[in-house]
């Protein structure tokens, strides 16, 4: 029925144009036709139908197989044939999408438990199991594969494999959610991997993937605290550049306007100091403090006590429990404006005041991702039993709405090697 749909889309507007350009067509005859068009929807899908669509050009069959959804695509669409098998996985059809407008978000998701790795590509349309990442050390309780560096690149998730002994460098995969399928990029130049890096990407720079300094925080003077490293994925290679003027070790990291944000310091006791990288000049500079210090970690409120940071509308969106003085704590999502350089409160009721969305409807959240103006975060829903959510908040809503999640997912018992990352699909 979704082919049936796209296809006498295409044609009724198709149809339509071609009668707006046809003088000796009249008005009567224009209706005639689309009226014809609108009863042969409403009669069964016949084999003939099929073997018509099949035969159409290659660019008719894209722009109708563009507007089926990644689902229906994946499940259905993909076994019809082996032409439209391809198509499903080309850039060509990407292009298409696109074009009409028919883009998806997808959620990758990863959760690690003492079994195997689960990872799972979230939709509007339905969810789904991704093929098995290749592994080169054993998945289990000393040596868990956690998702802490993944990141969207482009329109793949780029994830960094466990560092072995003796090796100087780091493998890295990229999952295509399109084709499910991996592909192995240049490795990572550093022997320990990862290592408590803050990783972070920059669309605005070529889709080019950051990683700065180095963990934990006792590794403050280590060869690797002001280390900074580029990947290029048109060249496929990895670049160090100049120091960050700093040891600082970072909690979390954010792209905004541009500008790589670097937020939640984790070795100054100035918590309220942040860093601003620009990708395009490779120059760092001081940015603006925070409104409050972030609460540690609290076990009698609804809070984030790891912190958040995500972009919306141009602004610095950051969230967390915040220390208000006096003893009082209060979980609070604050927009900063880069354009007047202020803080504003976006999110839950603080002092006198209430932010014009909701606080998240959760008790911690622990990670969150964001594609195409769409907010995702991931965190614990409810205690007593402990359960676990994705919620989101689309462009323009004030609502959130709670995003179903695969029992495979939900079967993880560690909550903070939980990923998500947002990607186009």
């Amino acid at each position: 029925r979704v082919l049936r749909i796209s296809f006498f889309w295409l044609c009724f507007t198709s149809c339509g144009v071609a009668l707006r350009r046809d003088n000796f067509l009249g008005t009567r005859a224009a209706v005639s036709l689309r009226h014809d068009f609108l009863q042969r929807f409403n009669d069964p899908l016949r084999p003939e139908m099929a073997l018509s669509i099949s035969a159409l050009p290659d660019d008719a069959q894209l722009a109708i197989l563009a507007r089926v959804p990644y689902a229906d695509q994946r499940s259905g669409v993909a076994a019809t044939c082996k032409t439209w098998s391809q198509f499903v996985t080309s850039n060509s059809l990407r292009a298409t999408r696109a074009a009409a407008g028919w883009l998806e978000s997808a959620v990758f998701a990863a959760g690690v438990s003492p079994t195997p790795t689960h990872t799972f590509v979230l939709t509007a349309s339905g969810a789904h199991q991704t093929a098995q990442r290749r592994q080169t050390a054993p998945i289990g309780p000393e040596n868990p594969f956690d998702m802490s560096a993944a990141v969207a690149l482009r329109h793949e998730v780029v994830v960094f494999d466990t560092p072995q002994d003796d090796a100087t460098s780091v493998r890295v995969f990229a999952l295509d959610p399109r084709k499910n399928s991996w592909r192995e990029l240049a490795p990572f130049p550093r022997p320990g991997g990862v290592g408590g890096a803050t990783i972070v990407a920059s669309g605005f720079a070529g889709g080019r993937i950051f990683a700065v300094g180095t963990g934990p925080v006792e590794a403050s003077t280590g060869p690797n605290s002001r280390r900074v490293d580029m990947y290029n994925p048109t060249r496929d290679e990895w670049s160090q550049l100049a120091d960050m003027p700093t040891n600082e070790s970072w909690r979390t990291s954010v792209e905004v306007a541009g500008k790589l944000y670097f937020i939640f310091p984790m070795r100054s006791a100035d918590t309220k100091s942040t860093m601003i990288f620009d990708p395009a000049t490779q120059i760092w500079a001081h940015g603006p403090q925070l409104p409050y210090d972030k609460t540690q970690f609290h076990h009698d409120m609804r809070a984030c006590t790891l912190g958040l940071a995500f972009e919306r509308q141009g602004c610095l969106c950051v969230m967390c429990s915040w220390e208000l003085g006096g003893g009082d704590r209060a979980p609070a999502v604050f927009a900063y404006d880069p354009s007047t350089d202020d803080w504003s409160l976006l999110c839950g009721p603080l002092f006198d005041g209430q932010g014009p969305i909701p606080f998240p409807p959760m008790i911690d959240a622990h990670r969150c991702t964001q594609v195409d103006g769409t907010i995702y975060i991931w965190g614990v829903a409810t205690v007593n039993p402990t359960t676990y959510a994705v919620i989101m908040l689309r462009p323009g809503s004030t609502s959130w709405v709670t995003v179903p999640l695969p029992a495979g997912l939900l079967e993880s018992d560690l909550l903070y090697a939980t990923k998500i990352v947002g990607v186009r699909m």
